[in-house]
């Protein structure tokens, strides 16, 4: 039986070998928030008749639900997988993380003073087979003045009461996108098709707990074990709140029978999650 991987962050212990993030390949491929010339038409169609900034993108987020035939896009939320802007334009359909990205993209066009941001109080752990994710929330947050934001939640459950939210800069939210594309490719095509997508998180936030996590978990499927090590350590340098790479690192040296060292991260696992 294949033990449960989980994906998120860690504790503080020393580091050894200090992983580096991987080299810039020639080929990046297309920027996750850039998007078509149509997608900028409808932008300026969408808020063309309001005549502030609050009230352009408040007419903008419904008019991406709308139906078509009411001048909308008709986008339906679907988590099945991570979408580029370009993908959402596409396809018409995007889970939370998409859905931000492609309201972002869409208040950068027009102007607005848009930053991505996380809220810590909501997250929801899930198992797909042998893999665990704890899914994070990310929402677009617009600053009215010193006291108030606006917040674009694109979540498909209605969350009561005020939510708490935590500014992220573009880099993390980029790496957390990146990270959710390398773990849907990992489930659906394996390590070898998942590994760009990791590295590609790396390069955009090399100091992304997430982001190594995942990395690790990748190394580790693809037999690279010291790798996988070095970018374990990594996250729990990064990140000391969460317990999660200690789960996987504890996983790692059973695996090669180093029971010490894994007796020792469980411990530390078990007092994070308690905390």
């Amino acid at each position: 039986m294949r033990r449960s991987r989980l994906f998120a962050s860690a504790f503080m212990v020393p580091v050894l070998a200090m992983a580096q993030a991987p080299p810039v390949p020639e080929d990046q491929g297309a920027d996750i928030l850039s998007a078509p010339k149509e997608f900028h038409d409808f932008v300026v169609k969408a808020t063309l008749p309001y005549n502030t900034w609050q009230s352009k993108t408040d007419g903008l987020a419904r008019r991406i639900f709308a139906k078509p035939e009411d001048g909308g896009l008709g986008i339906v939320y679907a988590n099945d997988k991570t979408r580029t802007v370009a993908e959402v334009w596409r396809d018409r359909k995007a889970n939370c993380i998409s859905l931000t990205a492609f309201y972002a993209a869409a208040c950068k066009f027009l102007g607005v003073p848009v930053r991505f941001a996380e809220a810590p109080s909501i997250s929801l752990w899930v198992r797909h087979g042998d893999l665990i994710y704890n899914e994070l929330h990310v929402v677009a947050a617009i600053p009215i003045n010193m006291l108030n934001t606006v917040v674009a939640d694109f979540s498909p459950e209605t969350h009561l009461g005020a939510i708490h939210i935590r500014p992220i800069s573009e880099a993390r939210f980029r790496a957390m996108f990146h990270s959710n594309r390398a773990v849907e490719l990992l489930q659906s095509d394996g390590p070898e098709a998942a590994i760009p997508e990791a590295e590609a998180a790396l390069r955009d936030d090399p100091q992304s707990g997430i982001g190594w996590n995942t990395y690790g978990v990748i190394q580790q499927d693809m037999g690279h074990q010291a790798r996988a090590e070095e970018a374990f350590l990594r996250a729990i340098q990064i990140d000391p709140k969460g317990g999660i790479a200690c789960g996987n690192l504890e996983g790692l040296y059973r695996s090669v029978g180093r029971t010490e060292d894994a007796d020792r991260y469980r411990a530390l696992g078990l007092v994070l999650r308690d905390r």
